[in-house]
C-alpha cells in the first residue's frame, strides 16, 4: 500500500517529433474504432462525450462519426497532467 502524501505528480513534456511517431499508425481523420484504440476509450464513451458537447474533435457525416485525430488527442489527454 502506498502512502498518498508521499505522491508527486510528474509533468514531462513530449517533443513534436515523439508525438508524431507515437501517432504515425493511425490517420489523420479516423472512425470510431480507431479514435477508441487510440484513446483507449469505449466507443461507446467517445459516442456519449460527443453527444454531450464534451468532445468536439469529431464531425458526424451521415451515421458514422469521423474523428480529428490531433484535435482528438488534444481534447482527451488535455488534462492528463493536472
Amino acid at each position: 500500500m502506498t502512502n498518498d502524501s508521499n505522491h508527486r505528480s510528474v509533468r514531462t513534456s513530449l517533443r513534436e517529433d515523439e508525438i508524431r511517431d507515437a501517432l504515425r499508425d493511425y490517420p489523420p481523420v479516423m472512425g470510431l474504432q480507431a479514435a477508441s484504440r487510440l484513446t483507449g476509450l469505449a466507443p461507446s464513451t467517445l459516442y456519449h462525450w460527443v453527444s454531450t458537447g464534451k468532445l468536439r474533435a469529431c464531425v458526424k457525416r451521415g451515421r458514422p462519426l469521423l474523428f480529428f485525430r490531433d484535435r482528438l488527442v488534444r481534447e482527451v489527454f488535455r488534462d492528463s497532467g493536472r
